[in-house]
């Protein structure tokens, strides 16, 4: 089954990564957009995954106007911006990148101890 993918609050940086990574796929109907989820609902709407970063909130009031969505794959290591238990109840999966940023955090805070 083909689902249409969006990615939501996405830096120019990333647009090349993502197009070249989804250009290897047998994909449909994928968007990438700058604005977050919650600034124009009518868009999320079209979709069943969405990839957003930590500043779209995806509280329950906001995945009330999303009934068709199966997926959230957060492009960050926390779920803290996503109702983790009212997608549970929904059936919506949940998916983050649990290594995202380790080793630079580490490098930061030894670096920062060091001195």
């Amino acid at each position: 089954m083909n689902y249409k993918i969006a990615f939501f609050g996405v830096k120019s940086w990333e647009r090349d990564i993502i197009e070249k990574e989804i250009s290897k796929l047998d994909t449909f109907g994928v968007g990438i957009f700058e604005k977050e989820v919650q600034d124009d609902i009518e868009l999320a709407k079209k979709y069943d995954v969405i990839s957003p970063f930590i500043y779209s909130k995806m509280e329950k009031t906001l995945l009330d106007k999303l009934p068709n969505l199966k997926m959230i794959a957060t492009r960050s290591t926390g779920t803290d911006h996503i109702d983790v238990n009212e997608c549970s109840k929904r059936k919506v999966v949940v998916t983050s990148v649990p290594a995202y940023g380790s080793n630079t955090v580490a490098e930061y805070a030894f670096g920062c101890c060091w001195q």
